[in-house]
């Protein structure tokens, strides 16, 4: 095999392989972005540093709806705020009021506890796993122009990959043929 052979097999497996990664990356952030909060699992992107090391920076949470009642002191719960920001915090303790439950919470990273109790109504789940980095790519393909940048890349590849199919089959043909152990006469 020569060397234009063996460079263009290298570049098409590298295409191939970029591809796959560029389809990994977008079925990604439609099942995790769009599919889970449709089987009943909000997902919330992590955008503080509260729950270090727990909970990364940039990951998406996958919450379980539960009833207040489940929870638990050590569950990490996700809470709306009037806001309508969404922070979550580990559950230090549970409060039984007249009023309803109420949360006692605190960010691993943080020293204290939180200053206020949060209501069982601002609960938007409680956090099942977290997925590091996905997070990003959650915000990134929310925006048109991440979401066009994937397709165009994944376009662009398939592209390349159909240009260097014919330059490939052209350089297999142009091999010269085995030479004959015996003479010609």
């Amino acid at each position: 095999m020569t060397e234009p052979t063996r460079m263009i097999r290298a570049v098409r497996r590298l295409v191939e392989v970029l591809l796959l990664v560029v389809v990994a990356v977008g079925l990604t952030g439609v099942i995790v972005g769009r599919v889970l909060p449709l089987t009943g699992h909000p997902v919330v992107i992590v955008t503080g540093g509260s729950m270090e090391p727990s909970i990364h920076l940039g990951s998406a949470a996958i919450l379980e709806v539960v009833p207040a009642d489940a929870v638990r002191a050590g569950d990490v719960v996700s809470f709306r705020t009037v806001g309508q920001t969404t922070f979550s915090h580990r559950v230090t303790r549970v409060a039984y009021r007249p009023d309803g439950v109420w949360f006692e919470t605190k960010g691993d990273a943080n020293q204290t506890i939180d200053p206020v109790l949060i209501p069982a109504s601002a609960m938007v789940g409680r956090i099942a796993f977290a997925l590091p980095g996905v997070g990003y790519l959650l915000s990134w393909m929310t925006i048109p122009l991440g979401a066009l940048f994937i397709v165009l890349l994944g376009l662009a590849l398939l592209l390349l990959a159909w240009l260097l199919d014919p330059i490939e089959a052209d350089r297999a043909h142009a091999r010269p043929p085995f030479a004959s152990a015996s003479p010609v006469g």
